[in-house]
């Protein structure tokens, strides 16, 4: 999950029903408009006409919310499992 804050208010973005076929034909622009719309609308529960009136600088910040939350690691790579600990 992730959030933004928009001059609307804050906005969560929800990735756990997203489908990795979805995930794909959105970010390779593969899709129609209709398909990402709805694709926006699934993760962030904001509907095609509240997105075709959002301020741009709204939508720039939305859709780099979406892209991060769908590309962070799952876990920080950094740290050991409890499996490998000494």
């Amino acid at each position: 999950m992730g959030e933004v804050n928009l001059s609307t208010g804050l906005v969560t973005i929800d990735k756990s029903k997203v489908k990795h076929k979805e995930w794909v034909i959105f970010i390779t622009g593969k899709g129609d408009e209709k398909s990402e719309a709805a694709f926006i609308e699934k993760v962030s529960g904001i509907k095609p006409q509240d997105q075709d009136d959002m301020l741009h600088e709204d939508f720039r910040l939305l859709m780099r919310a979406i892209v991060t939350a769908m590309t962070e690691p799952l876990a920080d790579p950094n740290l050991q499992s409890p499996s490998t600990k000494d």
